[in-house]
């Protein structure tokens, strides 16, 4: 049981952790667009 719990919340973690990478990219485009128009 602990052993499923601690999956679960290391996942959260490395899912939260890919989410956050990717609004940063596309925050990074919206910048370069912003620059480029």
């Amino acid at each position: 049981m602990k052993e499923m719990i601690r999956g679960m919340i290391r996942n959260t973690i490395f899912g939260l952790s890919d989410i956050i990478i990717v609004q940063e990219r596309s925050n990074a485009k919206l910048k370069k667009k912003g620059v480029e128009e």
